[in-house]
């Protein structure tokens, strides 16, 4: 990619290398088996990692009982399980189903005095809702960001997508990214 490109040229270059390089399609049904391989926990190979809060679960798939997949950007606002944006392997995470459901689609934000959102277990997670906002917990924020970046470059139609669908505002993201950089 020619790098010395700006805004909607570099976006325009960034997109072609991506749809050119990313050529295997991935059914929303074969991802059940894929989490366990891309989000594998580092400390534990039988477990997996959960995106908001880090928390390593077990990793064989029990249709959707210990996690569930995540769309990081709501069907309901993006791309659903049958687009293939919808079913991207590196849109979607594992998620414990009480903190997912809490989040359901409500866009990323920072959240003061807010409530602690609960996992499944009912023990608290490190990430808020209130105010209209799901926040995840710190280590996560970075992951987020660059999910939503991914999907704005990767994909043609998020051209016509707002952005406050799914985050409060792109320089908040960008705060994120810089916060949380990329780990292991």
């Amino acid at each position: 990619a020619n790098l010395d490109l700006n805004d909607n040229a570099l976006l325009l270059e960034l997109r072609d290398l991506l749809v050119d390089t990313h050529t295997t399609t991935i059914k929303y049904s074969s991802l059940n088996n894929i989490l366990y391989i891309t989000d594998r926990s580092l400390k534990d190979s039988s477990k997996i990692t959960l995106l908001y809060n880090h928390k390593d679960v077990k990793g064989a798939w029990d249709g959707g009982t210990t996690y569930n997949k995540e769309h990081v950007w709501p069907q309901s606002t993006g791309w659903d399980k049958s687009t293939t944006a919808g079913a991207d392997v590196h849109h979607l995470r594992p998620e414990d189903p009480t903190l997912n459901s809490t989040r359901g689609n409500l866009p990323y934000g920072e959240v003061t005095n807010g409530k602690e959102a609960k996992m499944k277990t009912g023990e608290g997670s490190g990430c808020y809702f209130g105010n209209g906002y799901f926040e995840p917990h710190d280590i996560s924020k970075g992951d987020v960001a660059r999910i939503i970046f991914y999907l704005l470059t990767r994909y043609s139609d998020a051209d016509n997508k707002r952005i406050t669908s799914v985050a409060k505002s792109m320089e908040m993201l960008l705060e994120w990214n810089a916060l949380d950089p990329v780990d292991d």
